[in-house]
């Protein structure tokens, strides 16, 4: 069992049941490489932008993790995100760059991926700061901040 520390108290995360047969030792979640890690922010960041040019959170919220979307819902999204359905183009500078991480990868001590950076493009340097929770066999985003500048 993964427990996860909320502000109500800790809470069941995930169950997991090992294969049959002789066990390695198990494996707690280990920060993923540069290329994941890009990955994750790329994916985190193309899902927002569709959001942003169809003026919906929902496909933004499907891509979130599942202990989020319990704590939200799209209309809190839309809230949240609304004023960036103000951009014409959306952020579609990003998708002809590479995020650049600004400090290496950690772990909290709640099991929580960290990965913040930026990208530059011609016209804007947008900022990230993201956190996923390992659920499942995957990755998932539960925290996305961006500032545009």
């Amino acid at each position: 069992m993964d427990f996860i520390k909320s502000k109500s108290g800790w809470k069941i995360h995930s169950i997991r049941k090992p294969p049959s047969g002789i066990q390695e030792e198990t494996k707690i979640a280990t920060i993923p490489s540069e290329k994941k890690q890009i990955r994750l922010v790329d994916d985190s960041m193309r899902i927002f932008n569709t959001s942003v040019k169809e003026k919906s959170m929902s496909k933004m919220f499907n891509h979130i993790s599942n202990l989020w979307q319990k704590q939200s819902s799209v209309a809190k999204f839309d809230e949240a995100f609304g004023t960036f359905y103000q951009l014409e183009s959306g952020l579609m500078a990003i998708e002809k760059y590479s995020p650049q991480f600004l400090n290496k990868a950690s772990i909290d001590e709640n099991g929580l991926l960290f990965l913040r950076g930026q990208y530059l493009t011609k016209t804007n340097k947008i900022y990230f700061e993201h956190k996923y929770i390992f659920e499942g066999l995957n990755w998932r985003l539960i925290r996305f901040k961006i500032n545009v500048e």
